[in-house]
């Protein structure tokens, strides 16, 4: 398992959405008000208009390409954690993490029946990721809210992978 098997870090720091989602988490402490959450495979996400596509121009390409259907903001309690799994209906995503003390990413490939192989997605401030979700992976949170702008496709895994995106991604470089 390499890296580039899992996630891939894209050339272009975010220009305006980090900074958007930034200042909106700013506007309280901790835990998200609960009028703005919605429950997510076991996240808590907050949706943004995906209007705010447009104004970040990497972004944009790929919703021209790919056809984004949801854009948000995932939350994560502290001292929390999200269990080794493969995403149901996604192939690949788009990350990007926007705040947190100490949290930790990683996929894992199954050695044998209690080992596995890892390798973990360190983050950089206003770096997209783009995100194999058909890779196992989990998140081990410590003590502060982690979150993370996440964009989903429209077209599940059946018909778009992480591997089509990395390929059109890998041209744009």
């Amino acid at each position: 398992m390499k890296p580039n098997d899992c996630f891939y870090k894209i050339y272009k720091p975010s220009e305006y959405i980090a900074d958007y989602c930034l200042a909106f988490l700013k506007c309280w402490e901790g835990e998200p008000p609960k009028g703005l959450v919605k429950s997510y495979f076991g996240f808590e996400a907050i949706p943004l208009d995906k209007e705010i596509i447009q104004k970040e121009p990497w972004l944009r390409d790929l919703n021209e390409q790919f056809s984004i259907d949801n854009i948000g903001i995932l939350t994560m309690k502290p001292f929390n954690s999200y269990d080794w799994h493969m995403d149901g209906s996604r192939g690949v995503c788009v990350n990007m993490l926007l705040s947190h003390t100490q949290s930790h990413c990683f996929f894992g490939e199954q050695r044998d029946y209690i080992n596995k192989n890892f390798c973990e997605l360190e983050y950089s401030p206003k770096n997209f990721y783009i995100f194999n979700s058909q890779m196992p992976h989990c998140v081990f949170n410590f003590n502060s809210y982690r979150y993370i702008f996440s964009v989903e496709f429209t077209a599940h895994k059946d018909i778009l992978s992480y591997e089509d995106v990395l390929t059109w991604i890998e041209k744009k470089n």
